[in-house]
């Protein structure tokens, strides 16, 4: 299948890299190669991952290219992004009833990386010894400082993608209120990094943002900072770029940004104890359906802000700065974060 891209567009600003940075030469190329095999193994990644690869970002957000990195390492990064930017359409019962289907499409990932025993496979014990050795073949060529949890984020996805959807397809689990509980069972073998679609307001109905526990969750973040907004404030400002608490901690109460960091380091363990509390409540069966429809919406939100202020805590906001105003207005254009360090809160 043809794409249509605009030229390329590599100038970012050095401040917004976390490593020395500088384009690869060989970025076009292997642009051009990854979108090919997207079509050749039948992902199929939005227009934006695929204009953010064709201008060299992924590179920027995920570590994948750097000066001395050798291009051989390269590629199969750059293929395993593309396919993360497929996840979450493939995250519902879309291969549902199709065993083979996802069976062939591991088969052919497999191919792809040259891993020899990654046949079309029939059942999941060789599904999964089939993906186990397209992850050790990707690991192996990983680099332990400048890959490694990038890559343990994306084999999360693809693992429980795996996982998942192999089970649906034997147990027909096509009802939405069995749906859920299974994703959240799913989850407790590997993390799983949520869509950052409730985040940025992107997609999300207003009944979601009127229900308690979600409200419930947002004030836990913003009102123990101090912050005035309520939940549907808080929607309007991720419509407006204003993503992340940092930038709106520093607004409503004047702070700089090293008290905003600091207080909300606060607050992490209260909001990662009542995630798992959660947790715990739907896999007893002790919540309304309304309530467990919503559950993964409102974790969504919770993990994604846990796993922005771990990024804080770890020292990486400084060479961010403040990315409000680089995204106003464009939230579309922000991108997951390439890890999260809170993986232990599913584990319950």
């Amino acid at each position: 299948m043809d794409v249509e891209l605009p030229p390329m567009d590599v100038e970012f600003p050095a401040i917004y890299c976390p490593f020395p940075f500088k384009v690869h030469p060989s970025v076009e190329r292997i642009t051009q190669e990854s979108l090919a095999w997207a079509d050749q193994v039948g992902i199929y990644p939005s227009e934006r991952y695929r204009q953010m690869f064709h201008r060299a970002r992924f590179s920027w957000w995920h570590g994948v290219i750097t000066p001395d990195a050798d291009e051989e390492r390269i590629l199969p990064f750059a293929k395993f992004l593309l396919l993360q930017g497929s996840i979450p359409e493939a995250w519902s019962p879309h291969w549902a009833g199709h065993p083979g289907k996802l069976a062939d499409f591991v088969a052919r990932v497999g191919y792809t990386l040259e891993v020899p025993n990654a046949k079309v496979l029939t059942n999941f014990p060789h599904l999964m010894r089939g993906w186990e050795e397209v992850v050790s073949q990707l690991q192996k060529l990983a680099t332990p400082n400048q890959y490694r949890r990038w890559l343990e984020c994306v084999l999360s996805d693809l693992n429980s993608l795996v996982r998942e959807n192999w089970i649906i397809a034997e147990k027909k689990v096509l009802d939405v209120n069995e749906y859920l509980p299974l994703r959240m069972r799913t989850m407790q073998m590997t993390p799983y990094f949520f869509s950052n679609d409730i985040v940025y307001g992107r997609d999300v109905p207003d009944y979601l943002f009127d229900h308690p526990a979600v409200r419930a969750l947002h004030q836990l973040v913003l009102v123990h900072l101090g912050v005035r907004n309520d939940a549907r404030d808080y929607r309007r400002d991720a419509s407006e770029g204003q993503c992340n608490v940092i930038p709106c901690l520093m607004r409503d109460t004047g702070c700089s940004e090293t008290e905003a960091i600091a207080r909300t380091v606060g607050i992490l363990d209260t909001v990662m104890y009542r995630c798992v509390q959660l947790h715990r409540r739907m896999e007893k069966g002790k919540m309304p359906d309304a309530m467990r429809e919503h559950l993964a919406d409102v974790l969504g939100f919770t993990r994604a802000t846990i796993a922005y202020e771990q990024h804080v805590r770890h020292g990486w906001y400084q060479y961010h700065g403040d990315m409000s105003q680089e995204f106003a207005g464009s939230p579309s254009s922000v991108d997951p974060l390439p890890y999260s360090s809170v993986a232990w809160c599913w584990n319950v």
